[in-house]
C-alpha cells in the first residue's frame, strides 16, 4: 500500500461545530508514518499524543484531551486524511476545535487535492485473518471480515422514523465522489439536549440535516440523496483513522456511533496482523525449546507492542501431571508465555544478540483458566526500558476474554 504526504503545508480557519468560536488548523507534511496532533498557544506547541487514551467520544464526536486540554470533533479532517491516501502529516491547532465549514469534509478534500500529495513509501497494510465481530447495547454491532481492500458497509437499522443501507470500496476517488459532501444530520428532538451539553454552537440549517418526524426538513441542502447513511461512513472512515497506520479489511456497523467504534478499535488491535514471525523465525530469537517453548506465531509487531498466540492442546505435557483428570493449563506457564513473547520484543528491537532473563512479576491476576483446545492470544507492551532493565505488561486472551494480566520484568546479562 502507497503512503503518502502533503506537497506543501495547509492552513484551515473557520468556526467549530460544537463551540461556535473560530479557530485555525495547520496540516504540515510528514515522512515518517503516523499522525501527530500539537496543540500552538503563544508561540509554542504542546503535542496531544494520538493515543485511544487521550480520546474522548462522550461530546458527540472525536476529541482529543491532555490534562485540561482539549480539543473537539476531529473527525471530519480525520476522515478526508484517511479517505485521500492514508496522508501522513502534523495536525497543528491554534483554538479548541477543528473548523466544520460545511460539516461534510469536502472542503478539506479540495484543498488536500490543491496542494496535492507526494509518495513517501510502501508497506503492508495492517490486515485480520478471521471474521471478528463486537456486540454493543440495543443491538448495535461492528463487525471486521478479511479483505484486500478497505471497504464499508453502514446498517442504520430503523430509528425515529428513517433507516438504510450502503456499501462502499474506500479509495480516493469513491471517497471523493460518494462520501466527502455528506453533511452531519441531526434528529430535531435532540438539538435542544445538544444546546444544553454546550455544543451544537456553529451548526444551524443550513450546514446540519434535520430530521423530524422521518422526514428532513431543510432538503435544499441536501447533496446526496442518503446523505446521512454517507455521513455515517464518513464518520466511521474518521474513527478508524485512530488505529494511525494503513490497513486493509472490510467494516460492516450496525447502528454504530463514535464511542462504539473507539471501544471496537481498542479490541481489534489485538488481532491486527502486521508483521507475522513464524516458528523458524521464533526459535532464531528464543533460546527456548522443547517442552518449554511457549510462543507458536507472532502476529504483529509495533514500536513497543507485540501480539502472539499459543494454540493450547491436550498433548501438552504438561497437562499428564496437572490435574489430569481436569486439565487446567498452569498459570505459572501462562506467565512464562508472556514473558516469552516479551523476549521476541526485546529481541526484535535490539541489533545485537544478547540474552534477557525473566526476573520478576508484579501484580499478577488470573482471571479464568484455559483449557485444552483454547487459544491463548499474548498481548505484551514495554512500559519503560533504562539499562539492562526492561518493564513489560503482558495480558493473556481467550475469546477476548482476559485470562491472565500483569506486570513483568526482565534483565540483560552483564
Amino acid at each position: 500500500m502507497k503512503i503518502y504526504t502533503l506537497k506543501e503545508e495547509i492552513l484551515f480557519e473557520g468556526i467549530g461545530l460544537h463551540k461556535g468560536q473560530k479557530n485555525k488548523v495547520f496540516l504540515r507534511p510528514k515522512k515518517e508514518i503516523g499522525i501527530r496532533i500539537f496543540l500552538r498557544e503563544n508561540g509554542k506547541e504542546i503535542e496531544i499524543p494520538f493515543d485511544l487514551n487521550n480520546v474522548e467520544t462522550k461530546y458527540r464526536c472525536i476529541a482529543f484531551k491532555k490534562d485540561d486540554k482539549i480539543v473537539f470533533t476531529f473527525e471530519h479532517l480525520l476522515s478526508a486524511i484517511l479517505g485521500m491516501g492514508n496522508i501522513q502529516c502534523d495536525i497543528i491547532v491554534e483554538g479548541n476545535e477543528i473548523p466544520c465549514f460545511d460539516t461534510s469534509s469536502y472542503y478539506f478534500v479540495s484543498e488536500i487535492k490543491r496542494v496535492g500529495l507526494e509518495e513517501i513509501f510502501d508497506v503492508n497494510p495492517l490486515k485480520i485473518k478471521n471474521p471478528i465481530s463486537f456486540s454493543f447495547e440495543n443491538d448495535k454491532e461492528i463487525i471486521f471480515l478479511p479483505s484486500s481492500d478497505f471497504k464499508v458497509t453502514y446498517i442504520f437499522k430503523r430509528e425515529k422514523g428513517i433507516e438504510g443501507f450502503l456499501s462502499i470500496l474506500i479509495n480516493p476517488y469513491n471517497y471523493e465522489k460518494e462520501i466527502s459532501r455528506a453533511k452531519t444530520f441531526i434528529f430535531y428532538e435532540e438539538i435542544e439536549k445538544v444546546k444544553e451539553m454546550g455544543l451544537g454552537k456553529g451548526g444551524n440549517e443550513k450546514n446540519v440535516i434535520v430530521f423530524k418526524d422521518g422526514e428532513i426538513i431543510n432538503k435544499e441542502i441536501l447533496y446526496y440523496q442518503d446523505e446521512f447513511l454517507r455521513h455515517k461512513i464518513l464518520d466511521l472512515i474518521g474513527d478508524f483513522s485512530l488505529l494511525n497506520y494503513p490497513f486493509n479489511f472490510h467494516i460492516i456497523a450496525i447502528g454504530t456511533g463514535h464511542r462504539h467504534h473507539v471501544e471496537a478499535i481498542k479490541k481489534l488491535k489485538k488481532y491486527l496482523i502486521k508483521e507475522e514471525i513464524d516458528i523458524k523465525e521464533i526459535i532464531k530469537i528464543l533460546p527456548h525449546r522443547y517442552p518449554f517453548l511457549l510462543v507458536d506465531k507472532i502476529l504483529n509487531v509495533e514500536e513497543n507492542r507485540i501480539v502472539g498466540i499459543k494454540n493450547v492442546t491436550f498433548n501438552e505435557n504438561f497437562f499428564q501431571g496437572h490435574f489430569p483428570e481436569n486439565p487446567i493449563m498452569p498459570g505459572v506457564l501462562i506467565v512464562e508465555a508472556l514473558a516469552q513473547t516479551g523476549g521476541i520484543l526485546i529481541g526484535k528491537k535490539l541489533k545485537e544478540k544478547k540474552l534477557f532473563y525473566f526476573a520478576g512479576i508484579n501484580d499478577f491476576k488470573f482471571r479464568k483458566q484455559v483449557l485444552p483446545g483454547d487459544t491463548l492470544l499474548m498481548e505484551v507492551e514495554i512500559k519503560r526500558w533504562g539499562g539492562r532493565v526492561c518493564k513489560m505488561y503482558g495480558r493473556a486472551y481467550v475469546n477476548d476474554e482476559i485470562v491472565a494480566e500483569g506486570e513483568l520484568v526482565a534483565i540483560s546479562e552483564g
